[in-house]
């Protein structure tokens, strides 16, 4: 089964590829921080924070389709979001409308130039350096690892039913959809179950285990100091 890692474009040699991953992290979400607190209608001021991603995702040479395509799957939910606004707030809540929307978007972007120019667990591992609580990374990872094991199961069942001549009408794929759920949960709940008991046998404590060594240096200062500085004067000053 071929699958869309989230993290397909991190071996790409680039000076934001090699940067420490805590000074991505650092720097992306206080660019976001500071896109959520720019005013409604300051769209001067979001035209420029468009600029400045799409400038970093050059720097990074991780595919612009590749960004854009996945950015856009945000959309819908901002959509619903921002139309219970409109229908609100009347007029008055247009302006919101496209803030939403906007605002979406760009920490979109900013979160998927972060996880395509660093490996996962570089990843767990420089959000475990800023004190992400451990279960937390610890769900994140196995979320990220068993989802594509349950995707090629539900394949494989789909492969299977399709194999037999299954009912192509609505009622009959309704019923084994419901079917296909219910065993992808019980084999889920069986196989995490497992997981669980071999990791224990092998002595797990709780604590994740990498082989991330962070050497930060004088290239990462800057690149916190240049991306960070170039986005507040973008909020003030926008």
């Amino acid at each position: 089964m071929h699958h869309a890692f989230i993290d397909q474009f991190s071996h790409l040699k680039s000076p934001l590829h090699q940067l420490d991953p805590r000074a991505k992290i650092a720097s992306f979400f206080f660019f976001v921080l500071l896109v959520v607190l720019t005013t409604t209608a300051d769209y001067i001021a979001f035209g420029l924070f468009f600029a400045l991603i799409f400038a970093t995702l050059l720097a990074s040479t991780v595919p612009l389709s590749y960004v854009l395509r996945h950015s856009l799957l945000v959309l819908p939910f901002a959509l619903i979001a921002g139309i219970s606004l409109l229908l609100m707030k009347g007029d008055a809540g247009l302006a919101m409308f496209f803030s939403v929307l906007i605002k979406s978007w760009l920490s979109v972007l900013a979160m998927l130039t972060l996880v395509s120019t660093t490996r996962f667990p570089a990843l767990l591992k420089g959000l475990e350096w800023f004190r992400v609580p451990g279960l937390v990374l610890m769900i994140i990872s196995f979320m990220y690892r068993y989802f594509f094991l349950i995707n090629d199961e539900m394949m494989r069942m789909q492969a299977a039913r399709d194999s037999r001549g299954a009912p192509s009408g609505l009622i009959e794929n309704i019923s084994n959809a419901g079917s296909m759920i219910g065993s992808l949960f019980v084999q889920s709940y069986e196989r995490a179950e497992s997981a669980f008991l071999a990791m224990c046998a092998r002595g797990f404590d709780g604590e994740m285990k990498a082989l991330c060594v962070f050497n930060p240096g004088v290239r990462d200062f800057i690149f916190i100091v240049l991306f960070c500085s170039c986005a507040l004067i973008i909020r003030l000053f926008g």
